[in-house]
């Protein structure tokens, strides 16, 4: 028996393929911009995605032990819009080191809206 807050699982398969999609060019796009545009080392770039990653390990995380205790649709949607607000951000703020502080809370409200 299916609830009314029940995600089907079509939509999932495809906000799932989504998220891949999108995370798989932050990978080379941020090695590039902070070792071309930044002039940051290749291991900074890849200790700066290794905090993306752990943040949105982080947030998945701690989103799954919410989903059971509140509404999944309002963490997801609010995780969904805090890093969007975020990305709109980077537009303005976009130098070194603010650019590895934003992307690590990206990568964070990712985990939790996306998830």
């Amino acid at each position: 028996m299916q609830t009314k807050s029940a995600v089907k699982l079509k939509w999932l398969l495809i906000s799932m393929f989504i998220s891949s999609l999108g995370n798989s060019f932050v990978w080379p796009l941020t090695t590039i911009y902070m070792h071309e545009q930044l002039h940051e080392t290749l291991t900074m770039s890849g200790i700066v995605l290794l905090f993306y990653s752990g943040a949105n390990v982080v947030g998945s995380y701690l989103s799954g032990n919410l989903f059971d205790r509140h509404n999944p649709h309002w963490l997801l949607f609010g995780g969904t819009v805090v890093a969007t607000i975020i990305i709109a951000l980077l537009i303005f703020f976009n130098g070194w080191p603010i650019y590895a502080v934003l992307l690590t809370m990206i990568g964070f409200f990712i985990g939790i809206g996306l998830r």
